[in-house]
C-alpha cells in the first residue's frame, strides 16, 4: 500500500465516529475537509472492498471442504446431512459476505457522487501534497451539444424476462418427465407466472415512460415528461457499474447530482417521485437510469451531459 493511501486511511480513521457514520449513511458532512477526505478514501477503498468477498470465499471454501471431508471420512453413515448442511452454510456465507460488501460499495459510491465537486483543501507546509484527483473526462472543445433521447427497447425486456421464463419452463418439463411432485411443479409455475407478470408490467411502464430521459438545450427532461432540470442545477455526472463487483463490462447506471435534490423529488409525482427518492437515498442523486434495457448507454448520456454542462464525467 502506498504512503498516500496509508495517509488517507489514517485521516479517515481520525475523523469522529459520528462523522464517519453520517458520511457512510448519507454521503454528507458539515465539515468540507471531512467530505474531501471521505471522497479520496472512497476512491481507493472501492478496489479493496471488491476483492474482500473473493478473498473470504478463498479461505472459507477450502476450510469448509476440509471439515466436510473429515466428517465424511469419519463414516457416520448419513452422508446427505453433512453435505446439505455444508451447502446451506456456503450459500449463507456467500450471501452474507457479498451482501455486506455490496452495502459498503454503495455507501462509497454515494460519498463520491454527493461530494465529487468538493475541492481539496490547500496543502499546509512546504512538503505536503494533496492526493491527485481521480481521472475524469471533460468535454472536448469540438464536442457538439446535440439533443439526446433515451428510450427503453421492448425487445430487450422480452429477451431478458422471456428468456428466464423459457428456462424455468424447460426445468419444469424436466421435473415433469422425472415425475417430480406437484409442489415442485407448482413452484415452477409460480416462478414462470411471476416472470411473465414482470415482463408485462415493465412493458407497460416503458410505454408510459417514453422517453425515459431527454437531454436538450433546456436541461434534462425526466420520465414524467413535465419536469425538466436545467443544466445550471446539475452539479455532477457519475457512471457506476450496476454489478458493483465488476469494474469493467456489464450494465452501467448514470447518476446526475443536482442542487436542491429534494425539489426535484417534490416536482415529480407518484411513482416517479418514489423512484427519484430511492435513487437519492441510494446514490445521492435523484436523476438516474440504468442502461440494461435502453437504446443508449450510460456513457453516451454522460458524455452528452458533460458537453452541455462542462462538467467532467466521474467513473469510480
Amino acid at each position: 500500500m502506498s504512503d498516500q493511501a496509508d495517509d488517507l486511511r489514517a485521516r479517515w480513521r481520525s475523523l469522529e465516529p459520528s462523522v464517519r457514520k453520517e458520511l457512510l449513511r448519507t454521503g454528507h458532512a458539515s465539515d468540507s475537509e471531512a467530505r474531501w477526505i471521505a471522497v479520496y478514501y472512497a476512491q481507493r477503498e472501492i478496489a479493496r472492498v471488491r476483492r474482500k468477498p473473493w478473498i473470504a470465499l478463498g479461505v472459507f471454501v477450502p476450510a469448509a471442504g476440509a471439515v466436510l471431508g473429515s466428517v465424511l471420512l469419519a463414516g457416520t453413515g448419513r452422508t446427505a446431512v453433512p453435505i446439505i448442511a455444508a451447502l446451506a452454510l456456503l450459500i449463507a456465507f456467500t450471501v452474507g459476505v457479498f451482501g455486506a460488501a455490496y452495502t459498503r460499495l454503495i455507501a462509497l459510491y454515494r460519498i463520491i457522487t454527493v461530494n465529487d465537486h468538493i475541492p481539496p483543501p490547500r496543502a499546509e507546509g512546504a512538503g505536503s501534497e494533496s492526493p491527485a484527483a481521480p481521472a475524469a473526462a471533460g468535454p472536448s472543445p469540438s464536442e457538439r451539444k446535440e439533443r439526446l433521447v433515451v428510450r427503453v427497447v421492448p425487445r430487450k425486456l422480452v429477451v431478458f424476462f422471456g428468456g428466464i421464463a423459457l428456462a424455468l419452463a424447460a426445468l419444469a418439463s424436466l421435473a415433469l418427465v422425472s415425475r417430480a411432485g406437484w409442489p415442485t411443479l407448482a413452484v415452477y409455475a409460480w416462478l414462470i407466472g411471476l416472470m411473465l407478470l414482470l415482463l408485462g408490467t415493465t412493458l407497460v411502464q416503458a410505454r408510459r415512460d417514453d422517453p425515459l430521459m431527454a437531454l436538450g438545450e433546456d436541461g434534462v427532461t425526466l420520465p414524467d415528461g413535465r419536469t425538466t432540470v436545467p443544466w445550471t442545477r446539475v452539479t455532477g455526472i457519475t457512471v457506476v457499474p450496476v454489478n458493483a463487483f465488476r469494474r469493467h463490462g456489464g450494465s452501467r447506471a448514470l447518476l446526475l447530482t443536482v442542487d436542491e435534490p429534494e425539489r426535484v423529488v417534490a416536482d415529480l409525482g407518484g411513482r416517479h417521485a418514489r423512484t427519484a427518492r430511492r435513487s437519492l437515498a441510494t446514490f445521492g442523486a435523484p436523476v438516474s437510469f440504468v442502461d440494461r434495457f435502453t437504446d443508449t448507454t450510460a456513457h453516451a448520456v454522460a458524455s452528452a451531459a458533460s458537453a452541455w454542462t462542462g462538467l467532467p464525467v466521474r467513473e469510480p
